[in-house]
């Protein structure tokens, strides 16, 4: 059983699911959505349904944390007892929650932490986390955990198909000639972070179907032949591309677990619009 007084906080961005972060306590710090001058806290206000439902209409922006708001979080978690914090954050160039779990940790005097920057987006973010939780329960010591996080970052990727690339330049994540090439061309784009935790095209297959299976390649290439923790992601998008996705998954890759199937937060959906599957592999467990 993980010490009560040690804590996993993850940013609402790295997309945990609601049942994984009650079964592992994870303290959760929100982003937002935010339409004109309303803020609605990710996952707990909106959902992704009710971003997709109000597109192409009203596409909203995004706001991370600020550092008052990851200091509350940090202060009712010491007042609960918890000495020590380990946090995970999706890329500091993505995202302002790292920056701001970082900073409030800093003011924290009495409490001991230490904040990954986790290079990606999504639930590869979300994968480090939860290693970090099952690694404290099952008695292996802090400090071992940290300096084993502190590398988890390297073996986790996010692979993502997108329908379109509408989304991802409203959103200021790539050029708008990128993403008018890209419509003109029919391209449907595979999108990944680089080792720094940029937004990089990893391929630009035309048309869904060779899209898809570049991912599935991509993924199956990434998680090797050993064990590994895997993702599955999705918008408002097809059913049956989900599905097939899942039965190859479990038929290329007998070994990974499929850890995780769930649809994207709000915030992910305000970059990455309706029409997407994706999938996070973590190897090296």
């Amino acid at each position: 059983m993980q010490d009560a007084g040690i804590a996993i906080v993850a940013d609402s961005a790295s997309d945990i699911p609601q049942e994984l972060v009650e079964r592992h306590r994870i303290a959760v710090l929100p982003l937002k959505v935010v339409y004109g001058d309303r803020a609605y806290v990710d996952g707990v206000e909106i959902s992704p349904q009710e971003v997709y439902s109000r597109f192409p209409k009203e596409i909203p922006t995004t706001s991370a944390p600020n550092v008052q708001e990851a200091l509350d979080l940090l202060r009712r978690l010491q007042r609960q007892g918890v000495r020590r914090v380990i946090g995970v954050c999706v890329s500091s160039h993505i995202s302002a929650s790292y920056s701001a779990l970082s900073t409030a940790l800093a003011e924290c005097r009495d409490l001991e932490g230490y904040v990954l920057d986790s290079k990606g987006i999504s639930l590869s973010s979300g994968l480090c986390a939860l290693w970090a939780a099952e690694k404290l329960e099952s008695g292996v010591p802090y400090e071992e955990v940290v300096a084993g996080l502190a590398g988890k970052a390297a073996h986790a990727s996010p692979y993502f198909y997108m329908d379109s690339m509408e989304y991802l330049v409203k959103g200021g994540r790539i050029s708008a000639a990128a993403g008018m090439v890209g419509s003109l061309l029919g391209i449907k784009p595979i999108i990944t972070c680089s080792s720094e935790g940029t937004y990089v095209v990893a391929a630009k297959p035309r048309g869904t179907r060779k899209s898809l299976e570049k991912l599935l390649e991509l993924v199956v290439e990434r998680a090797g032949s050993g064990p590994a923790w895997l993702a599955l992601e999705s918008g408002a998008g097809d059913p049956e591309q989900l599905a097939w996705m899942r039965r190859e998954l479990h038929s290329r890759l007998p070994k990974a677990t499929l850890l995780i199937e769930k649809q994207i937060t709000a915030t992910m959906a305000v970059h990455t619009g309706p029409g997407l599957i994706g999938v996070s592999v973590l190897n090296e467990l």
